[in-house]
Formats: structure tokens, sequence, C-alpha cells
């Protein structure tokens, strides 16, 4: 895994950005906070962003968007990032959570509950994109560490 801060990360991301396009984008287990993370985000290219700041070396959600992007953020803790967003000329509105799952099943749990409750307005209307570490295995051979 590529840090957020390291210059290889920045050359893959800019390339990626400009073969793929993309007007908003989240970045996950970024790990860095503060000041250092905000001279990051503008180097990545993005004129708008929003952080959940790292706690120490662990976790951090970030959400980098265009000017021709509106986004409303709905919903904010330390381990997600829920909002809705749409294009300037578009009437239609994306719902998005952005999760970094604590790896403490107490505070994963919590997240689960709060994933339960989020608004979502008609359930129907929007689409809604999930996404992010959710820090949990579908089967114990799949456990790499700790």
């Amino acid at each position: 895994m590529l840090e957020v801060g390291s210059p290889e990360f920045r050359c893959y991301f800019r390339e990626h950005c400009r073969n793929s396009g993309p007007k908003i984008v989240a970045l996950f287990e970024t790990r860095i906070s503060g000041r250092a993370a905000a001279k990051i985000v503008r180097r990545l290219g993005f004129r708008n962003s929003f952080r959940v700041e790292a706690h120490g070396f662990s976790c951090g959600i970030w959400i980098l968007w265009e000017d021709e992007v509106f986004v409303e953020f709905l919903s904010i803790s330390n381990q997600l990032i829920h909002g809705r967003f749409k294009q300037a000329n578009d009437s239609r509105w994306l719902f998005f959570t952005a999760v970094y799952a604590s790896p403490q099943i107490d505070k994963r749990k919590h997240l689960w509950r709060r994933l339960m409750e989020l608004d979502l307005g008609d359930k129907n209307a929007w689409p809604w994109i999930l996404g992010g570490d959710f820090n949990s295995i579908l089967r114990p051979d799949k456990r790499s560490g700790g």
C-alpha cells in the first residue's frame, strides 16, 4: 500500500485522475493530519476537501472534489463521512458513505448501528455509494497480520 504522503502515491493518483477524470474522490487510512494533510491535499489537485483527521498514525478519511460538484455532509464521525453530492448541471443527488472502520470490534459494532440509522431520504429515490475499509474478513483464511 502506498502512503498518501509519498511522491509515488501522488504520481499514481494524478495519473489515475488524468485517465478517469473523477469529480469526487475518497481516500482512506491516510494516517496524516493537520498542516501536513492540508499541504498534501493541495498537491493532489482538487480544489475542495473535507477530512476526518487521523489519530496518530491510524485512520483518516479524506473527501476531495471539484468545483462543479456540490457536496452536502449529513453525518460525520471518526469512522465515517456520510453525505450527498450532485454535479452543477444535474438535479439528481447521490448519497455516499466513506467508511474507515475501527479494528476494535466494539467500535465497529457502533459503526454498523450508525450505518443502519443513516438518513438516505426516500430510500428508493436516490442511489447510494458505500465504500471504504470495513476491517472485516469474510473467512479466517483471508486474515493477514494481527
